[in-house]
């Protein structure tokens, strides 16, 4: 099976293809089995824009739904039709079927069968103005919202045109983490705005007696790479790069098989081998700008648990935070998560941070040890 060649509920049947997951059963579906409402933003499904085709009949057949979420979007045109199509619009993406060829996602996020209808999935990818995430090559003007972005780097690592040509890993921006202006938004900004969105649609669903409970799925995308978040979030970090700590392990491991090692990836500006140092400067450098994307997230986290807050449901909602895999700062001399070392900054370890209202009961005490007879000898 060429599994990264399509997403998991095509047919075995498929040849060379399919990876067999049509009546798998996704974590958002079993909620919506018994009874929930369910919603989802962001990166939950690997997104996979470039798939996406125009908007199809559903969004001319309920304009309605249109702008529940995004109510900004009347006032943005249609893309020309001489330009490629429009891909992964939020209004119109639980809604269509991604066109024939490579995938890696279901298609519509899974909106059949994980999403209850008809509420629409959000999802950021190709959404005009195209999302600020993985470059910054203009200032947002207005004349042609399709092909501007929405701010700049304050710094960039590498620079371009200094070993950057492939792009940039690290960019402060010029964006302030409580934008109010849709257009001007990071990705991940848009993502909670709308999760809150999605809580509140939810709450008020469940108390109308609609739905039993609710799950609202919230796909960050930071701190992947490129590390793209508001600068002030690089000031919570020491400016001097010698107290930004490098990694404690920064070669491989002596004697190991060559496939268990893979150069550095995912970054630019790092082209050491597994038994060399890379750029000092750089490493301490990008260390601190992955920090500042975590931070980032944090924030955008903690702006979704207050909304729980002001709906009044935070003791009764469980909260499950966690990653889909570990990331190497310069551990074992790589960078990027394709290893399967173990220890701390490894691509095998990832956070899970579960909170529950009300705690779960602590385990009953052990059952008493049966007593041995006396030794009569």
């Amino acid at each position: 099976m060429n599994l990264p060649q399509d997403h998991f509920r095509q047919p075995v049947s498929a040849p060379g293809r399919g990876a067999g997951g049509e009546n798998w059963l996704s974590l958002p579906e079993y909620f919506k089995s018994n009874g929930y409402i369910t919603m989802g933003s962001g990166k939950l499904y690997h997104p996979q824009a470039s798939v996406c085709r125009s908007p199809g009949p559903h969004h001319q057949k309920h304009p309605s739904r249109m702008h529940v979420f995004a109510p900004h979007l009347s006032a943005l045109p249609e893309r020309p039709p001489a330009r490629r199509p429009v891909c992964c619009l939020p209004f119109c993406t639980p809604y269509q079927m991604l066109t024939p060829g490579p995938h890696q996602v279901p298609p519509d996020n899974d909106y059949n069968q994980s999403w209850s209808h008809p509420y629409p999935y959000y999802s950021p990818e190709c959404y005009p103005p195209k999302c600020p995430s993985s470059s910054a090559r203009a200032v947002y003007n207005g004349s042609d919202p399709f092909g501007k972005y929405t701010f700049t780097c304050i710094s960039e690592d590498p620079p371009r045109g200094g070993g950057g040509a492939a792009g940039y890993t690290l960019c402060p921006t010029n964006t302030s983490k409580d934008e109010t202006r849709w257009e001007h938004m990071l990705e991940d900004q848009r993502i909670q705005v709308s999760c809150s969105q999605q809580l509140r649609a939810s709450v008020a669903a469940v108390k109308a007696g609609s739905f039993a409970n609710f799950f609202v799925g919230c796909g960050f995308h930071k701190p992947h790479v490129p590390w793209v978040f508001p600068g002030e979030f690089l000031d919570l970090f020491p400016t001097n790069l010698s107290d930004i700590p490098l990694a404690s392990r920064m070669l491989a491991p002596e004697g190991m098989p060559d496939v268990a090692w893979h150069a550095p990836a995912d970054v630019h500006g790092m082209d050491n081998g597994p038994y060399s140092l890379p750029n000092l400067t750089r490493a301490r450098n990008f260390r601190r700008g992955y920090y500042a994307a975590v931070a980032y997230t944090d924030y955008n986290i903690g702006k979704v648990l207050a909304t729980l807050s002001e709906l009044g449901v935070e003791d009764s909602t469980a909260v499950v935070v966690f990653g889909d895999h570990g990331w190497q700062l310069g551990e074992h001399a790589t960078w990027a998560k394709m290893t399967n070392f173990v220890g701390m900054g490894c691509g095998t370890r990832l956070s899970c941070i579960l909170y529950l209202s009300p705690p779960l009961p602590p385990p009953p005490p052990p059952p008493p040890q049966a007593q041995a007879p006396p030794n009569q000898f």
